[in-house]
């Protein structure tokens, strides 16, 4: 059965989230959480809670993922 879910390349991981604002932006981006995470700086756990919709990014968290979601 074949899924709609777009997956990691390098892993087969399922890069899908949560219906948060941050999970859409990093689905559009192609990118799983722990690749957003090492391109961010940010640590993967915190970007893991945000992507649910369970943590407000700081304003530098905000940035950092934003940057790296703009050069993905």
């Amino acid at each position: 059965m074949a899924s709609d879910v777009p997956t990691d390349p390098r892993r087969g991981q399922a890069i899908s989230g949560s219906n948060s604002e941050w999970a859409r932006k990093r689905i559009a981006a192609n990118l799983s959480i722990t690749q957003l995470a090492a391109l961010s700086g940010v640590p993967r756990s915190v970007v893991g809670l945000i992507d649910k919709g369970r943590m407000i990014p700081s304003p530098s968290e905000a940035a950092a993922l934003l940057r790296a979601l703009e050069a993905a």
